[in-house]
């Protein structure tokens, strides 16, 4: 692109994901790191975040039988039991329920972002390109949805 530094760039040449880009979590201040870590594949130059078949909801108290696996390029939470923490408006009541070390990896406020990606186009599946806006202070709350398909709205030849 035109005017644009590239400033972030990730290959997933390595078999392991590179944590010192991503964190293999979602949300883990809502849950555990333990229960939002992904199920994943790196191979070939692509990371497949899978849901598997005996696979545990992330956050029962707060998001019900949701099954996720994701990553993020930062975390930022409260200390335990308060209600400060990233993206909490999918459940009013959260509270942090593991204490999380703030980390920023990649958290622009500014850029162009470009993504290539696919799914298994299921009924129950959710694929999304989310920025959620580090939220360490109230300005910086946000949701910007760059790319979402839901399974159930999946017809033949579009979505």
């Amino acid at each position: 692109m035109k005017d644009y530094k590239l400033v972030f760039n990730e290959d997933f040449s390595e078999s392991e994901l590179n944590t010192n880009n991503w964190l293999p979590y979602y949300l883990p201040q809502w849950s555990s790191r333990e229960m939002s870590k992904p199920n994943y594949k790196i191979k070939d130059g692509q990371l497949s975040l899978q849901i598997v078949e005996n696979q545990m909801p992330w956050c029962p108290e707060f998001n019900g039988e949701v099954k996720c696996s994701s990553v993020q390029t930062g975390v930022f939470a409260g200390k335990l039991a308060s209600e400060i923490g990233q993206h909490k408006f999918f459940n009013p009541n959260c509270v942090v329920r593991e204490e999380q070390k703030m980390e920023q990896k990649f958290v622009p406020q500014y850029g162009y972002f470009e993504m290539r990606a696919k799914f298994a186009a299921t009924k129950s599946d959710v694929v999304a390109l989310w920025m959620i806006g580090f939220e360490d202070s109230p300005d910086k709350s946000s949701e910007l949805c760059v790319m979402e398909i839901k399974g159930w709205n999946i017809k033949k030849n579009k979505a």
